[in-house]
């Protein structure tokens, strides 16, 4: 008897160590995105690429064609409700880190942990406008494919700077390399930080902010070359891979991404463009809409990140929204027992209960956890 009635107290209070143990075990929002399969130093690939890439194997939902099917969706669920050129630069992004999982993975999956492939969304008219009109263009830098990190950002990221604010969101991943070149670019902590001259130099160029990208189009007039060079440094290259799925590109305009194989900027360190950070407007740095940093247009569908709407990217949501469940935008409704506190985009709130996390478990993950061990531990007791 004297055992039994040592164990049962005990038990209940292992039992909730464990729940709240558990309770606060980061999700997949937490899981610092692409983080979970950082190229490492070793798993670099050379540049460029003999070839385009047509089709790609999904995780669990079988081979895609690259640029009519996955890059399209992807590019969607990433960041849709962005206008063309933050989304030409998003599908840029997206078809590099697509091009490294080939070549080293064979497959990508249909995640945060890689690229959302799946979601609510249907591909939409500008998506699909941004993957045509970037055809077969992907980030590289010194004889090296850049891995293309992009995470949401700061979602109040505004003009003048078009910089967020550390610490919000995503934000902490986010590099700013305008005007930087060669070892002076910043590298992101969401990959392996290579020396110079070390093997690889070149595939972390640094990693770019969604909600940014759209702050640069949408008050900058910012096109994605500049959008690319503003985060990944003003050398970057950006290269058009050959292959019969890939379309001839029309001049922008200004001698780059004529469509003619070569890159717009060769990686050398010398960069195509002027790298003055300059909008390519009419220069006066004054915005061109209404320099809230939102998206102008609307294709009509449901746009990520919007009420009732799929999340963006790692969980982010239009302003005065929050993402539950790691899945829909909802508005933030206070309850009577004090749930629903806006928790930003990641990480831990406290409160009363000491812990609850704001990703993966729901707002009541933490009181869920407890309770399940609480009654583990109950019914360890009975049967003894």
């Amino acid at each position: 008897m004297a055992r039994r009635s040592v164990y049962v107290p005990v038990a209940v209070v292992a039992a909730l160590a464990l729940g709240a143990a558990f309770a606060c075990v980061p999700g997949e929002d937490d899981d610092l995105f692409r983080g979970g399969i950082t190229p490492s130093p070793e798993a670099w690939v050379p540049a460029p690429l003999p070839a385009a890439y047509c089709e790609i194997l999904v995780t669990g939902k079988g081979v895609k064609d690259i640029e009519t099917d996955y890059l399209p969706r992807v590019v969607t669920c990433e960041n849709n409700g962005a206008n063309l050129e933050a989304l030409k630069a998003q599908a840029i992004s997206a078809r590099s880190v697509a091009y490294y999982a080939i070549v080293k993975n064979g497959e990508i999956c249909d995640s945060q942990g890689c690229q959302v492939y799946t979601c609510a969304a249907q591909p939409s008219a500008l998506a699909i406008q941004a993957v045509q009109e970037t055809s077969g263009l992907y980030l590289n830098y010194n004889g090296v494919l850049t891995y293309g990190f992009y995470v949401a950002g700061d979602n109040n990221t505004s003009l003048p700077s078009c910089v967020g604010t550390p610490g919000v969101g995503t934000e902490n991943w986010v590099t700013y390399n305008e005007g930087n070149s060669g070892t002076d670019v910043t590298q992101t902590a969401l990959g392996w930080v290579f020396n110079p001259g070390e093997a690889g130099f070149g595939q972390n160029r640094g990693c770019m902010s969604q909600w940014g990208s759209r702050c640069l189009e949408n008050g900058k007039e910012y096109d994605y070359e500049q959008i690319l060079r503003f985060y990944y440094g003003a050398d970057i290259g950006i290269t058009q891979a050959q292959g019969p799925c890939i379309l001839e590109l029309e001049p922008s305009g200004d001698g780059d991404g004529d469509g003619d194989g070569e890159p717009s900027g060769d990686g050398d360190g010398d960069p195509s463009g002027d790298g003055d950070g300059e909008p390519s407007g009419d220069g006066d740095g004054e915005p061109s809409g209404d320099g809230d940093g939102e998206p102008s247009g609307d294709d009509g569908g449901c746009e990520l990140g919007s009420s009732g709407c799929a999340c963006t990217n790692g969980g982010g949501c239009d302003p005065g929204l929050i993402c539950r469940n790691a899945m829909i935008c909802e508005p933030e409704v206070m309850g009577e027992d004090g749930f629903g506190g806006d928790t930003g985009e990641f990480g831990f709130r406290g409160d009363e209960l000491g812990c609850e996390c704001s990703t993966e478990g729901g707002e009541r993950g933490g009181v869920v956890g407890l309770l399940a061990f609480g009654l583990l531990g109950l019914l360890r007791r009975k049967r003894a």
